[in-house]
């Protein structure tokens, strides 16, 4: 049976170095977001497909990468247990452990899932801890997320270390624009 496709987006870099297109979808275990990400945004060629699979609550239960970065092929699958804790390609990867959300770092689409996860009302804000993935090494970082929703379909999102982003999602908890990025 083929998944009941919900919705899709695909985003263009302002600086021309790249794209992303991504679907949302849901299956028996939950929802799907499936993308692909093609450009060279650091001036390497690089082109990768990925998925995120989450529980019925928005939480990531496993994913996969798949693709190169300028001469490196990437091949990752990542899996979370039950008790928060991460593994990459089978390696358990502790700094990651108790991290809800994954972030492949390849554009704005991994952010859905949080901004879906924690339902805020305009004017609330909260915290969630993010493996954010680290290409083409596949290190995995735990980093802390603060969304606040600052309009009906616009939030901030800020990072340990200083990340900050202003986030435009549409119906469906998709961003549209972030840092700069338009959906096309």
């Amino acid at each position: 049976m083929t998944a009941p496709h919900l919705h899709t987006v695909a985003w263009r870099r302002p600086d021309g170095a790249g794209h992303e297109a991504a679907r949302l979808f849901i299956d028996d275990e939950g929802w799907r977001l499936a993308g692909m990400a093609v450009g060279a945004p650091d001036g390497t060629p690089t082109a990768v497909s990925y998925v995120v699979a989450c529980d019925g609550e928005w939480r990531t239960r496993r994913g996969a990468l798949a693709g190169w970065i300028g001469g490196t092929n990437v091949r990752l699958t990542l899996r979370v247990d039950p008790d928060g804790r991460w593994s990459l390609n089978g390696v358990a990867q502790p700094a990651a452990h108790g991290c809800i959300d994954v972030d492949y770092a390849l554009g704005p689409a991994t952010r859905a899932p949080a901004i879906r996860r924690l339902r805020l009302a305009v004017g609330e804000a909260a915290e969630s801890r993010t493996a954010r993935l680290h290409l083409p090494s596949g290190r995995l970082e735990g980093v802390t997320r603060r969304y606040a929703r600052v309009a009906d379909r616009t939030y901030r999102c800020e990072e340990d270390g200083g990340a900050d982003v202003t986030l435009v999602v549409d119906a469906h908890g998709m961003p549209v624009e972030t840092g700069g990025a338009a959906s096309v």
